[in-house]
């Protein structure tokens, strides 16, 4: 399957069943922990911090973010998501989009992409890391969380929603997609529903 017919698999799955995978998404935690080591680095002006939030799809982080920064841009692929939450919440930035294809025009100081990357491939994670380079302020950084497996492998999932494509990653592969423009300040390994997963942050390295 080429990359376009996985993106369009994955689409066609969000898109059809936003209501449904919203209702799902909501029973599962938020990652409160991680989103309070983020913001401690600068505790003292997290009002003032810009935040960009990838996939957000159910929005169940950013009931917890919200209490953190005013300053919040929300980017999601599927129009259904980003209309419920719009109708949950108002005064925020929506951005309807491909994060692959966005370009944005401002720089943030935190992104988080909570299980947000697990449809990209290694050649889009690349591409996306040095998109995420360039608009991230310097010595800011990004939080991600992943499937894990022993290696990388392409895994395609049936259940009650559809088929999607997912990609599996070790922690220390995913490391090596740093490319030397970020250091990790912060990584774990969990296990959720016989699935395992890692979380991932990393600092933007200041230019020398």
């Amino acid at each position: 399957m080429t990359k376009k017919e996985v993106k369009k698999v994955n689409f066609d799955v969000y898109n059809s069943k936003t209501k449904e995978l919203i209702k799902k998404f909501d029973t599962l935690w938020a990652r409160i922990f991680d989103i309070d080591n983020a913001f401690l680095l600068r505790w003292w002006e997290k009002e003032k911090l810009k935040i960009l939030e990838i996939w957000c799809f159910s929005w169940r982080e950013f009931e917890y973010i919200k209490n953190y920064s005013k300053k919040y841009t929300w980017i999601d692929i599927s129009k259904d998501a980003i209309d419920y939450a719009k109708n949950k919440f108002q005064d925020w930035e929506f951005i309807i989009w491909d994060i692959e294809e966005y370009e944005f025009d401002k720089k943030f100081d935190i992104i988080f992409a909570f299980a947000s990357l697990i449809h990209s491939d290694i050649e889009t994670t690349k591409k996306l890391f040095e998109k995420f380079y360039k608009i991230l302020n310097e010595n800011w950084i990004i939080y991600i969380s992943m499937k894990s497996s022993e290696n990388y492998s392409e895994i395609t999932k049936t259940d009650e929603f559809w088929t999607r494509i997912y990609y599996h990653y070790s922690l220390e592969e995913y490391k090596k997609l740093l490319w030397g423009k970020f250091e990790v300040i912060y990584q774990d390994e969990q296990n959720f529903n016989n699935q395992n997963w890692f979380t991932i942050g990393f600092r933007k390295i200041l230019k020398k």
